[in-house]
């Protein structure tokens, strides 16, 4: 092709100009009325080519230099340019043959010779980090979603299912796993997204004891580790072949000293070492660990809450049990306590050491496991030395596992075995240092260890049988004998009070003086239980009077204030004592659940703060979608009930993208905030003002109709005025506005409202110029 003598002295007087460009420089000349262009001159600074001029180039048609440029659409542009004279920015992606990915930006536009000129950058690296931010930005998203589900979720398998899913969900993460692991690092349980089925080779290598030695790392290690090709390094893990082209995070999962387990995630291999991704996968890690925290907290504190009840119930059953009632008494507790442990079997032995025998005086036994009590009568206490031996240590023995006892318990082990026992546990019973037999859970099922606090319980529970029995053996002694009763009262571990008919303190045990605060007995058994200011506004004397009437008993909880100025919560229950089944008083048994209460009410303002996190927007403030589907319903149905329309105000930012392309995503943000103030300063108390999505927000307006225009309007006034007084933005802050009215009865889903109230305002949208 021939060039033209003006193009020619152009490219002299400009060679200079163009050649000291930071960016490359092509220049080009129509022939053909535009349909093809010749390089005029040409300086290449881009990938995978030399800096410098190349004079080879010169004279050439565009299409035949670069092929590669033609393909993307680069010659439709520099068309499009030549003829309209409009500047345009065109970005292209280049695969080299070596598999390296580039990516240049063309600015270009015509002089007034009628030359294109075409500038090219390298954004390479603009491009990567602009990846990088989507995808650190997808998993930051994914966090968030994580802890506003954390707070909502009270159950543990339900908390890393919903965990693993919002992780994929979000595309945060290709797939994620979380396993649960005990003290023996043994598997509790499971969760998964984005493996299906693929998960079961390493469900059952889990299941089995064994840890790959990836999961291991991340147990022994404080921070995340990186695998940057799991198919090649992770041998030994049945996951591996599904990380291909993908590295892997793994983090365990702790809180405190408490490790619970270990979670694992896939993130394209160019992030696996990056360190704002790795402080995220370890922000999330030590969430998920806080709510499992959260959530044993909340369960041990329901464990502690039922059996400290279960206690007192069976304390005060034992307690008012008449001769007759007293084995079946505890009967019902050993089956209450039984079925409590989740055991396959409970029993009760006592000991009578003058013909050195032990013999089955009560028993439980869940579906399926066959009775043994008739059995096992009369055994010979030297039999079962070992067990004896034991048992006269006054400490709990516990058996995890019957089949490794050692073979000095070889006739225990026999024992059990015998009777299908493959662990458990036994306490002893006693009274005052002296024992009396003992009582054992037995699983049968599966082995199973025993926590503290199970133990504690059991302890508990033999302390009480302990009483109980010996108050048994006191009554067939002594019949009704008040000095053994009381005896026996000082020794529980609840406070217990007894009264006259009329009301007056006949006796209190130490443990009530010390729940009080009472400096002695006698200064207790002064005070009128009839009459006395605090126990009357707290409902005691009523309660009393109550049961000394009808022998009904009476069971309340109470703030209390003794009269030594000791605040505390009580739980009061109160029996009548029947002589010849006539009335001959109360019995009180207190117990102060002040800690108790303490800690509901810290576990209940933890939980309105989760729940307030869950359903507010953490960047506006505002209600969240998921809160409109609550509250719609509860108005829906009020319209419903009284009559009355809902209204809908939809509302949109006008060039919302623009703000965030050309000002950034934080003036975007604080637009958003803006707009929310804006909004929420002009509307009733009683409406809703709900984030949307993106930058849409809604405003439901209960019982409102006509007013829903009056608001639009006030809202376009204060968005003017704030326009006015605001140097923030450089052009008009406007909003798109739609709305539309729910009526009760008239078979239109609300849902479908918002919808036409979301037309309405992109209408106005698409008129915004």
């Amino acid at each position: 092709m021939t060039i033209s003598k003006v193009s020619l002295s152009y490219v002299r007087k400009y060679r200079e100009l163009l050649t000291s460009s930071p960016r490359g420089v092509i220049t080009l000349e129509s022939v053909q009325q535009g349909n093809n262009f010749v390089i005029l001159d040409h300086e290449v600074v881009g990938p995978g080519r030399e800096i410098g001029t190349l004079e080879g180039e010169i004279g050439r048609s565009f299409s035949d230099a670069f092929p590669e440029l033609d393909e993307s659409g680069m010659v439709d542009v520099i068309r499009k340019v030549w003829r309209t004279r409009e500047a345009h920015t065109h970005d292209v992606k280049e695969e080299k043959t070596n598999g390296i990915t580039f990516w240049g930006r063309n600015y270009v536009y015509t002089d007034h010779h009628g030359h294109v000129l075409i500038f090219y950058e390298d954004i390479t690296e603009e491009k990567k980090v602009k990846i990088r931010n989507e995808h650190l930005n997808s998993v930051l998203d994914s966090i968030k979603n994580v802890n506003q589900l954390l707070g909502s979720k009270h159950d543990r398998y339900d908390l890393i299912d919903g965990v693993c899913r919002t992780l994929t969900d979000d595309r945060g993460y290709h797939n994620v796993w979380i396993a649960l692991l005990d003290g023996s690092l043994e598997l509790e349980g499971y969760a998964q997204s984005g493996l299906g089925h693929d998960f079961q080779p390493m469900y059952k290598l889990l299941k089995s004891g064994y840890l790959p030695a990836t999961t291991r790392k991340a147990l022994e290690s404080d921070g995340v580790v990186s695998v940057h090709n799991p198919k090649f390094t992770c041998v030994d893990c049945p996951l591996a072949g599904e990380y291909t082209g993908r590295g892997a995070l793994a983090a365990r999962i702790e809180h405190g000293d408490r490790v619970y387990g270990v979670i694992s995630a896939s993130t394209p291999v160019q992030y696996v070492d990056n360190e704002e991704e790795k402080s995220l996968f370890a922000e999330v890690s030590g969430d998920i660990g806080f709510a499992l925290h959260k959530i044993q907290a909340e369960e041990a504190l329901k464990w502690h809450s039922e059996s400290e009840s279960m206690l007192r119930r069976l304390s005060s059953e034992f307690l008012s049990s008449k001769a007759d009632e007293f084995d079946r008494a505890i009967d019902r507790g050993l089956a209450e306590i039984s079925e409590f442990l989740e055991v396959d079997w409970g029993y009760v032995f006592t000991f009578d050491w003058e013909s050195d025998t032990m013999s089955n005086a009560h028993e439980w036994c869940a579906d399926g496991v066959e009775p043994q009590k008739n059995e096992l009568q009369d055994l010979q206490n030297q039999v079962f030395s070992s067990w004896v031996k034991k048992m006269e240590g006054l400490e709990p023995l516990q058996i995890t596992s019957v089949a490794d006892l050692p073979e000095s318990w070889s006739a225990e082990q026999e024992f059990l075995q015998r009777q299908g026992v493959k662990s458990l546990i036994v306490v002893p019973i006693t009274n005052r240092g002296e024992l009396l037999g003992y009582a054992g859970f037995g699983s049968v099922v599966e082995r199973r260890d025993w926590s503290d606090d199970e133990i504690s319980l059991l302890k508990v529970f033999g302390g009480l049988t302990g009483n109980a029995l010996n108050r048994f053996q006191a009554r067939q002694e002594l019949q009704k004998s008040r000095r053994r009763y009381r005896k026996l009262a000082e020794e529980a571990p609840i406070g217990i009070l007894t009264c006259d008919e009329d009301g007056g303190i006949e006796y209190v045990n130490e443990r009530l003086l010390t729940i009080l605060g009472s400096p002695g007995r006698q200064e207790t058994m002064d005070i009128d239980l009839m009459d006395y200011p605090s126990l009357k506004r707290a409902g005691i004397s009523d309660a009393l009077k109550e049961c000394l009437e009808t022998q009904h008993e009476q069971r309340l909880e109470i703030e209390y204030e003794t009269k030594w100025g000791k605040t505390l919560w009580l739980r009061v229950h109160i029996t009548s004592q029947l002589v010849d089944d006539e009335s001959a008083g109360c019995q009180l048994i207190v117990d102060d659940i002040t800690e108790q209460k303490r800690a509901e009410r810290a576990l209940a303002q933890e939980r309105e703060k989760f729940r307030k996190q869950a359903i507010r927007d953490p960047l506006t403030g505002l209600y969240n979608r998921r809160y409109l589907k609550e509250v719609m319903r509860k108005e829906a149905a009020e319209a419903e009930r009284y009559g009355g329309p809902i209204a809908f105000l939809m509302m949109d930012i006008n060039k919302f993208k623009q703000i965030n392309d050309v000002h950034s995503h934080q003036t975007g943000d604080r637009v958003l905030r803006v707009v929310a103030e804006i909004v929420s300063n002009n509307v009733r108390d009683a409406d809703y003002v709900i984030r949307y999505g993106g930058d849409e927000f809604l405003v439901m307006m209960p019982r409102t109709e006509g007013e829903s225009r009056a608001i639009e309007g006030r809202l376009r006034k204060k968005l003017d005025l704030w326009n006015e007084e605001s140097d923030f933005l450089d052009f008009e802050l406007t909003v798109a506005m739609g709305s539309s009215v729910w009526r009760p009865n008239q078979g239109v889903d609300i849902e479908r409202v918002i919808k036409r109230a979301d037309t309405f305002m992109y209408e106005g949208k698409e008129n915004f110029t």
